[in-house]
């Protein structure tokens, strides 16, 4: 299919049906919209675009950790790739990070805003990356490591020049100016901003051996803060600016040791078999995140800041390294050569979650993701080679966790699993027309359930399984219809002038929530499965499409150019007038599909 085409035939043949098919949740059905539900809808009257309301900010619960939001798969369009991202519904933990081949990407450093920054190195030269303001990488600077955002993510600090002799450098990110800050004749490196931006911790070997240094940002003077036969390594500045974290081989191999900046009395953090490093300050400062082989292999762990048990989050045997917390304060960044290459994943911290979805799947053009009903894996169809097929991914896995489910001439597209994870629905044009298609996870087995002259697409299954909503062109039209899992009794529910598609059932079964461009332009609808109850949602100036329903029923996550670019959005059915603007790295990001609530 080719991937530059107008945007009629983008609407029509590109964005399509996907989402989520959860098991029936025991909750209440959630309250119905107030506007009043009409037979007729008229036509929107163009106005100014909807002002999103702000991302609300996360609370910690009773006890203890962050609660985490909803989170939704989606295929996006950065650095000409179509692949499957993910983003938490407050806009918060995007996932794909930069794993191109050719290059490795570590150290990355978070800004207060989300902004990453990270090092490459390409034909063994190190270089220190960014985003532009189209959320592409590009290159900040050459022969540079280790950077380190200050707090107000107007510049960065980083080692510069060739290891062993290396520098301290400040650059401006809105200029790119680049000035010295720390020169000497050892080697300079591991820069931490303290929390008020003045100062920079730092290592040295300007006297012998690698020590902890401090250089104040206004008047370039440095004080020296450890001065011990041990190397210390990896600084980190505690939120509150009182605590230094840091590793130390004292003790004979490198464990981590904490100092109150006040008065430099250091204790230490851990006393486990292998080595330890790498500390890093959780937003909230209470706990830890680091690097450590106590368990044989180079993983990432996390404790309380105060010491004690520590928990594993990666279990594989590629190494992974340099964790940064996410301003979040539930998931932490960090490096990994689990692909093949050094590439960024992120993964919640208490070890659920890790994501880099699909970036170390080469010349893969994947989208309409949906995930099966445990969360684990992501079904997608992806073009490798002249046509589409199905293919299944466990997530956080990599190019040997890619199991290809279809091989037919035509195109297999648009799959969703069965509330039970056993079966797949899906669009196949093997025999030339659209129809849809059941296949058996378990035996390999395929149903054919439409036979229609023109074309059936986008199914969606209820939450019982036992029916299915699909978009079909019989008519003359593009409709709504509704049959058996069999793929008996298939008759209409939705029949109007304009375009009806992408139908997704409410997790409660309650509705049927579609995108209509009766209208003139796409917008929301939703609908009772026997088609009472239309009730429109969405009124923009441009479109809506692609709705797809949190797990609890009381929010639709959709995608809308009302913005000028293609970008998601999750809006709350008791207040569907005010929409979250969830923003990414790319100017393309459609077909969303919520996670499904864990068993």
């Amino acid at each position: 299919m080719p991937r530059s085409v107008s945007l009629l035939l983008l609407l029509t043949l590109v964005l399509a049906a996907c989402a989520p098919a959860a098991a029936a949740p025991t909750a209440t059905l959630f309250p119905r919209p107030t506007r009043t539900p009409s037979a007729t809808v008229p036509s929107p009257t163009p106005g100014p675009t909807p002002a999103p309301t702000a991302v609300p900010p996360l609370a910690a619960p009773p006890g203890g950790a962050l609660a985490r939001p909803g989170r939704l798969a989606f295929t996006s369009v950065v650095e000409g790739r179509r692949d499957i991202w993910s983003v938490f519904a407050n806009g918060a933990g995007l996932a794909r990070l930069f794993n191109g081949a050719g290059s490795d990407e570590t150290q990355p450093a978070i800004g207060p805003d989300g902004q990453v920054v990270y090092t490459v190195e390409q034909d063994g030269q190190p270089g220190v990356w960014g985003l532009d303001a189209d959320g592409a990488p590009e290159p900040l600077a050459e022969s540079a490591s280790q950077p380190a955002l200050s707090p107000d993510g107007l510049s960065l600090v980083f080692a510069g020049g060739a290891e062993g002799e290396r520098d301290l450098y400040r650059l401006d990110i809105a200029t790119g100016e680049i000035r010295p800050i720390v020169e000497s004749e050892g080697d300079d490196r591991s820069p931490a901003f303290t929390p008020d931006g003045m100062q920079v911790i730092f290592v040295s070997d300007r006297d012998g051996q690698p020590d902890l240094y401090r250089v104040d940002l206004a008047t370039g003077q440095v004080e020296r803060l450890t001065d011990t036969p041990a190397a210390e390594e990896d600084p980190a500045v505690s939120p509150d600016g009182g605590w230094l974290a840091y590793a130390s081989d004292e003790s004979g191999a490198r464990q981590l040791y904490r100092l109150r900046l006040s008065d430099a009395a250091p204790e230490a953090l851990t006393d486990a078999p292998g080595a330890s490093w790498s500390p890093a300050w959780s937003p909230d400062g209470a706990r830890l995140a680091f690097i450590s082989t106590r368990d044989g292999e180079q993983e990432l762990y996390v404790m309380d800041a105060g010491g004690g048990e520590a928990r594993r989050l990666t279990a594989d045997p590629f190494p992974d390294a340099d964790p940064a917390w996410m301003p979040n304060g539930w998931q932490i960044l960090f490096a990994s050569r689990r692909e093949g290459s050094w590439g960024l994943y992120v993964v919640n911290a208490d070890g659920d979650g890790l994501a880099n979805l699909t970036g170390g799947l080469p010349n893969m053009y994947a989208e309409a993701p949906d995930w099966s009903p445990d969360g684990l894996s992501i079904v997608f169809d992806g073009e490798r080679g002249g046509n589409r097929d199905i293919y299944l991914f466990r997530i956080g896995g990599g190019p040997d966790d890619l199991v290809r489910l279809t091989d037919n001439p035509g195109d297999d597209c648009y799959p969703v699993f069965s509330p039970d994870g056993t079966k797949l629905a899906y669009l196949s044009e093997r025999d030339g027309n659209k129809d849809i298609y059941v296949l058996d996870l378990e035996d390999g087995t395929e149903q054919r359930l439409t036979d229609a002259p023109l074309e059936d697409y986008e199914p969606d299954w209820s939450p019982d399984g036992t029916q299915i909503v699909f978009s079909s062109r019989r008519g003359g039209n593009s409709d709504l219809y509704i049959m058996n899992a069999d793929g008996s009794d298939q008759h209409p529910i939705v029949q109007a002038q304009g375009l009806d598609w992408r139908p997704q059932w409410s997790p409660t079964g309650e509705w049927i929530a579609f995108e209509s461009w009766r209208g003139g332009n796409a917008d929301l609808y939703i609908v009772h499965p026997d088609g009472s109850g239309l009730t429109r949602l969405t009124d923009g100036p441009l479109d809506e499409g692609h709705p797809t329903w949190s797990p609890d029923g009381a929010y639709i996550a959709y995608h809308s150019n009302n913005d000028g670019y293609w970008e998601l959005y999750v809006l709350a059915l008791s207040d569907p007038e005010h929409p979250l603007l969830i923003r990414t790295i790319s100017l393309r990001n459609l077909l969303p599909a919520w996670e499904p609530a864990r068993p």
